[in-house]
């Protein structure tokens, strides 16, 4: 079962209800927005400052994608055992299996 939210808060009540996960995506910018500053409401950095204190967090891989650098970043001071794909790399890997249309 793959889970979604776009919101901070909805994701903490999806998490409760259906943790643990086998594996977790984390994006900064939430909503639509882009290049969002880490101390607002809705962002991933948000998260994941509540996210790692979750008893059920355990070793569950975490994956953390996005095009906010800096958002990135502050978010690894919270889950510094994430993998991080930084977005160039990504989108190559996409666009070597067509994945993306140009």
């Amino acid at each position: 079962m793959i889970i979604h939210s776009d919101n901070v808060e909805e994701a903490k009540v999806k998490y409760d209800a259906f943790a643990p996960f086998d594996l977790i995506f984390l994006d900064h910018d939430l909503g639509g927005d882009v290049y969002v500053d880490s101390e607002e409401k809705n962002t991933g950095n948000q998260f994941a400052k509540w996210l790692c204190q979750s008893k059920s967090l355990k070793d569950t891989p975490i994956i953390i994608h996005s095009l906010n650098y800096y958002g990135v970043q502050n978010m690894k001071r919270f889950l510094p055992k994430a993998l991080e794909i930084p977005f160039p790399i990504l989108m190559d890997d996409l666009q070597k299996k067509k994945m993306v249309i140009e």
